[in-house]
């Protein structure tokens, strides 16, 4: 927890005010002068603890809300925070190498679940899911080929279902027109067969 980072901290700046009555001028003394102002010899104890909280929490505190995301299967969470991060930080190669694995990983994630929801038939709801791993990953080739499967799919039922009203209101011709158009955006769309 938090205090895993603030004790040591805290410890080093007290071995420091104990050096400090030896003569050597160890910015530690955090008391006031008679005018009420911090003594100068503070100011370089600050920024020794601060130095040290910065070397101690490091970039595993930067990429630890990803990690977390990660854990729950919040793909596209954790790869926002993994961008952020390289944002901040684009030499730092850990986290390049944890943000392409988790966009792979978001990419597959949004692949399974889109698949499974446009074998049920839910078309809108596979595209969704495909465009959320598009979004981890644009140039996933699987994610691609089920993306324009899915909408063509989708582009099929529609005109399926104008061919079926047309015939219903006695217009067969016009009915054809569209159980063609239906085989054209989706040859394997039972219905229009």
């Amino acid at each position: 927890g938090p205090e895993a980072v603030w004790m040591p901290a805290i410890a080093a700046v007290t071995e420091l005010e104990s050096v400090r009555g030896t003569g050597s001028r160890i910015p530690c003394d955090t008391r006031r002068r008679k005018d009420g102002m911090v003594n100068r010899n503070c100011i370089g104890g600050l920024v020794l603890l601060l130095a040290t909280l910065v070397t101690l929490t490091g970039c595993p505190s930067m990429t630890g809300r990803a990690e977390e995301y990660r854990a729950q299967d919040e793909w596209m969470k954790a790869v926002a925070e993994y961008r952020k991060v390289l944002a901040k930080h684009p030499d730092d190669v850990e986290t390049r190498s944890q943000l392409r694995q988790t966009e792979l990983k978001a990419a597959d994630y949004y692949y399974q679940r889109g698949m499974r929801t446009m074998d049920s038939g839910r078309l809108d709801e596979a595209i969704l899911q495909f465009q959320q791993g598009l979004s981890a990953l644009p140039d996933h080739g699987k994610l691609l080929q089920a993306m324009n499967e899915a909408v063509s799919r989708k582009e099929a039922a529609a005109l399926y279902d104008e061919g079926v009203s047309l015939r219903e209101a006695g217009k067969n011709q016009d009915a054809l027109s569209r159980f063609k158009h239906a085989l054209d955006a989706y040859p394997g769309h039972k219905g229009a067969l």
